[in-house]
């Protein structure tokens, strides 16, 4: 016959094994909690996918920067002349100059916003998208006054309104100048060069 804390023990299991479910109170302070803590989260989620977004557009802002900078820095450095430029203060600037090789290059505002560049009638995407492009050329004897036709042109600035798609990174520009590499005119011309004799 079975002792009476074995009853005991008996009873008290079988009432521990039965199923317990979850009740709606519990279900609804789970849920409250965690919609809580999720709210207080998102703005730090959103707050790093911006902080993204931001960097990329950075990162490609200064790659297109880099792109033209480098390209009109080479090219103009060599030219030989300036054939054309827009005025200082046109938004969709151009220049035309005519390198070593006699070709003549443009650098220009396209239709989409884009600054293009190459020889005149084959011109191919470079850099962009932009807000404007603006060119001032100078003469070696007066850098405050941009100079209204091409003659006697020996810097040549820049100024670009870069175009990004981060809202953190609107706004900004990239200014960049180049003095041209006139070749010394000869004895031939008229003047004399190196050391006197």
């Amino acid at each position: 016959m079975p002792s009476r804390n074995a009853l005991k023990i008996g009873c008290t299991r079988d009432r521990g094994a039965a199923p317990r479910g979850t009740t709606l109170v519990e279900l609804t302070v789970a849920t409250a909690i965690m919609a809580t803590v999720f709210a207080a989260l998102m703005p730090l989620f959103a707050g790093i996918r911006n902080s993204a977004d931001a960097r990329w557009a950075s990162l490609e802002m200064v790659q297109n920067a880099r792109v033209l900078n480098e390209q009109l820095c080479r090219y103009l450095a060599q030219a030989r002349r300036i054939v054309a430029f827009s005025a200082s203060t046109d938004d969709g600037g151009y220049i035309e100059f005519e390198a070593q090789d006699g070709v003549v290059y443009r650098c220009a505002v396209g239709t989409r916003g884009y600054i293009e560049f190459g020889p005149v009638g084959k011109l191919g995407e470079l850099a962009g998208p932009v807000e404007y492009l603006r060119f001032a050329c100078y003469s070696d004897a007066d850098f405050d006054r941009p100079l209204p036709t091409p003659e006697g042109v020996r810097l040549v600035s820049w100024k670009v309104g870069l175009k990004s798609t981060g809202q953190l990174t609107q706004g900004k520009s990239l200014a960049g100048a180049c003095c041209l590499r006139v070749n010394p005119l000869t004895k031939d011309q008229g003047a004399s060069v190196g050391n006197p004799q």
